[in-house]
């Protein structure tokens, strides 16, 4: 026992229930018809910490989710005055269940987030974990998706029974119809509530994680990275473009962070390794699956236009012309309450572009105080290059992903990127706490 956490050195140790738990938040599998597992997984949160208060109490403190927590309720007082004032402005009957949606959104962000990280904290207080093993934990949970991403891409008949319950379970309308005029498609590999730009940018941060953990600390890690890499490879144009630029900046900050003199050699054999690695999967790709191949290299040609030529093409032509619009007068500062599809029947895929429909330039701003207050104090207090590595991704990426989807809203994106910050704010007193 020391500091009232009870040390636990088994390394071979698996939480299988914290595994499963984090494969359902992530991924929301629909296994029933019109069910989400998040409610679910909320209540037996709030139950487990009001049942293990008292390492609640030490979690809270070491895990300082309380910086989330301030700067979402004022997010989110501030966001409930936006849309109250919009809606006796407006007196719209019409856009009731709008506003109405709007104000279950906002509860919706900030009670999923604070319960996953409550939740896994306690637990880990409780139970003795550490950083590195509740990084395995997250590692086995992407893993579990990535068996079933490659298992339904290696065999057309498992992608179509996945499929299959997907669009018979899903609510979603949209995600139904793409399902099914998708049956044997470029991509819809895997099962989850969606497998498109949201999986492709949870998937990357998954990939990453696991990629600076075999950096870092286990060579052998690398394997599971590179059946994680195939989660957004398959699914995500997104997803694989973020993956790749993580990539980069990872052997960057690796050779920053190792302090070793045969670290240069290490990232150019592991780039030559890469290289050859790619290679490969592309081809099978190719020959297994023709259609996705297609999709793929689509995406990469534009994404090489746009940086060398700076040509806007693709999906990137898309995001630039239909996506970019804003509201006029004092809603661009303050917000009107709603999304532009529910106020003009226009809609936008761009985070920004939603968040300041919804709350103005003033909502944004809180926004990214918010995340820059808690991803700086992860950085700063780190006492590893791992810790540092997923910190400058999580920022990276989030400014990246937030001009295709918004991820201030109760999403697997949210919850992954802030329990990451969570538990390494949690390690990090723990381990400051140890040297005093």
């Amino acid at each position: 026992m020391q500091n009232g956490r009870v040390i636990n050195r088994n390394l071979f140790k698996l939480d299988i229930v914290l595994i499963l738990y984090l494969f359902l938040w992530l991924f929301d599998p629909p296994l029933i018809k019109n069910f989400s597992f998040e409610p679910i997984l909320t209540i037996y949160s709030i139950i487990y910490v009001v049942l293990n208060y008292g390492y609640a109490k030490v979690a809270i403190a070491k895990s300082r989710i309380t910086i989330f927590i301030k700067g979402y309720l004022l997010y989110f007082i501030y966001g409930v005055v936006i849309t109250g004032l919009n809606f006796l402005f407006r007196n719209d009957v019409n856009l009731t269940s709008a506003f109405l949606n709007t104000f279950i959104g906002l509860i919706s962000y900030g009670l999923y987030i604070i319960a996953i990280g409550l939740f896994v904290t306690t637990r880990s207080q409780k139970k003795g974990y550490d950083f590195y093993f509740l990084i395995k934990m997250i590692i086995f949970a992407a893993s579990i998706q990535a068996v079933l991403v490659i298992a339904s891409f290696l065999s057309s008949d498992i992608k179509n029974y996945f499929i299959q319950i997907m669009s018979t379970n899903i609510s979603s309308s949209n995600k139904i119809s793409t399902y099914v005029t998708d049956i044997s498609g470029k991509r819809n590999f895997g099962f989850a509530y969606s497998l498109y730009d949201m999986f492709g940018y949870v998937t990357s941060i998954m990939f990453i994680t696991t990629f600076n953990y075999a950096l870092y600390r286990n060579k052998l890690y690398f394997i599971i990275s590179g059946a994680i890499f195939m989660m957004p490879l398959l699914n995500s144009r997104t997803g694989l473009l973020l993956s790749v630029l993580g990539l980069i900046i990872s052997l960057l900050l690796y050779l920053i962070y190792s302090g070793k003199a045969t670290s240069f050699l290490k990232v150019l054999f592991s780039l030559l390794i890469l290289s050859y690695l790619l290679s490969a999967v592309f081809n099978l790709i190719q020959l297994n699956a023709p259609t996705t191949y297609t999709w793929m290299k689509e995406g990469i040609d534009s994404t090489i236009a746009l940086i060398t030529e700076g040509e806007v093409t693709g999906g990137y032509y898309t995001n630039a012309s239909m996506f970019w619009f804003f509201p006029t007068d004092l809603s661009i500062i303050f917000g009107t309450g709603l999304t532009p599809k529910d106020l003009i029947n226009t809609g936008s895929d761009v985070g920004y572009v939603n968040v300041i429909w919804k709350f103005g330039i003033v909502g944004l701003l809180i926004v990214i105080a918010l995340y820059t207050k808690l991803l700086k104090t992860v950085i700063k207090t780190s006492d590893s290059g791992l810790k540092k590595a997923i910190g400058f991704y999580l920022i990276f990426s989030v400014l990246i992903y937030m001009v295709k989807l918004d991820v201030v809203k109760a999403s697997p994106g949210a919850y992954i990127m802030f329990l990451l910050c969570f538990i390494i704010l949690y390690d990090n007193h723990e381990k400051n706490t140890n040297k005093t």
